[in-house]
């Protein structure tokens, strides 16, 4: 009798094994992110683009007024694109990569105010403006 215990729990162990070794273990994480100005404002209405490197899938998110953005459910152990878009800001820096090998990632991106470039026409002959007095 004592011996079939033993060999029932020795089956009953290996089952255990087998199954916990068959399952697929899915760990989800996030990334979290802030969009900042240069002088230490929130960036806010920035498209963030993540792309899975690994599986291709994409997503977009848009910062909030704190410029900050979330994007959960994850792949846990990929890595991960992400590029910072905005039509009121320049991004030295747009894209960065991180790979999520912790539940919770951080990133920051630092926006610039797009310069106003002013363009001057040659002129090859002089001008002369004439104005009237009121």
């Amino acid at each position: 009798m004592r011996r079939h215990l033993i060999s029932f729990g020795i089956v009953v162990i290996s089952l255990c094994f087998a199954v916990a070794a068959d399952a697929q273990i899915d760990i989800r994480g996030e990334i979290n992110g802030r969009v900042m100005t240069d002088d230490k404002r929130p960036a806010r209405r920035v498209s963030i683009l993540v792309l899975d490197l690994t599986t291709l899938d994409q997503r977009n998110v848009i910062t909030n007024d704190f410029g900050c953005f979330r994007i959960r459910d994850l792949q846990f152990g990929n890595t991960f694109l992400i590029g910072a878009k905005s039509k009121s800001y320049d991004f030295a820096f747009p894209f960065q990569t991180v790979r999520l090998d912790l539940i919770s990632r951080e990133v920051l991106f630092i926006a610039n105010r797009p310069q106003a470039i002013a363009t001057v026409a040659a002129i090859d002959e002089p001008v002369i403006i004439i104005s009237k007095a009121p």
